[in-house]
């Protein structure tokens, strides 16, 4: 699928090993099926389920979108206070929720923010 280069304020939960994890992220190279995770800390195993909610404002819309989502690998940077990087597959989206990542995946597509 076609990605776009964000940078989105992200909120997150997780429940990692039965402990609850809630905190902000950076929304990057997102897609219609899924998008990376910047986070301080890891939010779960592959196959962990995370819920994400963030603003989706475009010419035709401006609402939090919310999901919940997979994730398929966690990548954690090297160095102290390295960075986590999540690559989250959203679950079943309804249509009003596709039809919004679609309407944000194209405006960044139109107006050129790679």
């Amino acid at each position: 699928g076609v990605r776009v280069h964000t940078r989105l304020a992200v909120a997150y939960h997780s429940d990692l090993h039965g402990a609850a994890i809630d905190g902000w992220g950076i929304g990057r190279d997102l897609s219609v099926n899924g998008m990376s995770l910047l986070t301080s800390e890891m939010l779960g195993d592959v196959g962990a389920k995370v819920s994400v909610t963030f603003p989706i404002v475009t010419e035709d819309l401006d609402i939090e979108f919310e999901a919940t989502a997979w994730v398929r690998h966690a990548n954690v940077a090297s160095g102290p206070g390295g960075l986590v990087t999540h690559g989250l597959e959203f679950d079943a989206l309804g249509a009003d929720q596709q039809v919004a990542l679609r309407s944000l995946v194209f405006s960044r597509l139109h107006a050129g923010h790679f």
